[in-house]
């Protein structure tokens, strides 16, 4: 069995993989701040975060987070695109869906 040689380009994907995690986790965690906060600091950033990025702290959103996101996810959603409009309402649905 012969091993494929790995080329460069794999780990700068994976590494670039790695980072845009970091990242969403790091607004994740800030967002959680703003939601116990009652501000809304971070969604008036997101606008300039890489598309990928958007949707990774949205699923960070729809698998943790409680019904204190909706407010949040509210106001975001009034900034978005329609394409991360559409992400947002489907994990407001999945919180109200935790809740009831």
């Amino acid at each position: 069995m012969s091993k494929q040689p790995v080329h460069s380009d794999d780990y700068s994907s994976l590494l670039e993989l790695s980072e845009k995690e970091t990242f969403a986790q790091e607004l994740y965690r800030r967002m959680c701040l703003d939601v116990k906060e009652n501000k809304a600091r971070v969604i008036f950033e997101m606008k300039e975060v890489n598309r990928q990025v958007v949707m990774c702290v949205l699923d960070k959103i729809e698998k943790d987070g409680t019904k204190e996101f909706l407010s949040y996810l509210e106001a975001w959603k009034m900034l978005e695109v329609k394409k991360v409009a559409a992400r947002i309402i489907e994990v407001e649905n999945e919180i109200a869906g935790k809740v009831m």
